[in-house]
């Protein structure tokens, strides 16, 4: 009995030998592909992606059988037994602020509505609107400070440094990987979740009140700084009308402001977004 519960004993082992070694060449292959997707396809520089994105599992064991849960704890998501948020194999590329927050992250398998459409990036439960301000590492400050002749500080919070030096331009588009592609050519660039998410129509409670700029756009507006709005070149007319609207809204507001408000414009043909552009 004992002999033949040894090749029992070895059969088991290899089988989560096994198991483990198909989870590492999944995650892998979907640390290659976000890769791929951000550095390749949107131009975005090495140093930043390292600094700004970190790519985690849907649960991680510990030694003496801790387990955590990073996608559920970045998107304050419940973290439940059944149901698609417990799912094995889960992974996500996190778009992390300056402070260590998620600002946004890009799941694995995505999510689909009611409809079937695939929800390409998932928000923190709870955020609201907020700007997207990554970590900048000194590679990506050194270009700032080689672009506008200024000296720039390589360690400390940049967005901090940002809010004093209004001679500093800003270009403020929607999404995160756009966000980081600007950035990666030298310019200093918010994100945000969409060409409507600079500014607020409702209160806490969900009661309409005027636009105002969001809190992350507000400390930045400042007399003399000079904002472009770069948002994405769609070739729909009634999208185009949307963007419009939206940066009307928001050039107005930073114009009271005192900004000196431009707007980025491009042919569609050229690529929908920033990061096409480029």
């Amino acid at each position: 009995m004992i002999a033949a519960s040894q090749p029992l004993g070895m059969a088991h082992t290899t089988i989560a030998q096994r198991s483990a070694s198909i989870v590492t060449l999944a995650f892998s292959a979907f640390s290659q592909q976000i890769a791929s997707e951000l550095i390749d396809g949107s131009a975005i520089a090495p140093a930043l992606f390292q600094s700004a994105i970190t790519l985690v599992s849907d649960t991680e064991t510990f030694a003496g059988g801790d387990v955590t849960y990073p996608i559920h704890e970045a998107l304050n998501w419940h973290v439940t037994r059944f149901g698609y948020q417990a799912r094995a194999n889960l992974y996500a590329a996190l778009f992390l602020n300056e402070d260590g927050s998620t600002w946004q992250a890009k799941l694995s398998t995505p999510r689909t509505d009611a409809k079937g459409k695939a929800q390409k990036y998932e928000t923190p439960i709870g955020n609201g609107a907020r700007a997207y301000l990554p970590p900048v590492p000194p590679a990506i400050r050194q270009q700032i400070a080689d672009r506008y002749n200024l000296p720039v500080p390589l360690d400390g919070s940049f967005w901090d440094w940002l809010e004093q030096h209004p001679e500093i331009p800003l270009t403020v588009t929607e999404g995160g990987k756009k966000g980081l592609a600007g950035f990666s050519q030298g310019f200093v660039t918010i994100a945000l979740y969409g060409c409507h998410g600079g500014y607020r129509t409702k209160d806490p409670l969900g009661n309409p009140m005027p636009p105002t700029l969001i809190a992350d756009l507000a400390r930045f507006a400042v007399s003399g700084r000079q904002i472009t709005l770069a948002f994405d070149a769609d070739a729909s007319e009634k999208t185009r009308r949307r963007v419009n609207i939206a940066q009307s809204r928001l050039g107005g507001l930073l114009a009271a402001k005192g900004c000196e408000v431009k707007i980025a414009t491009w042919d569609s043909q050229q690529g929908k977004g920033l990061d096409d552009l480029i």
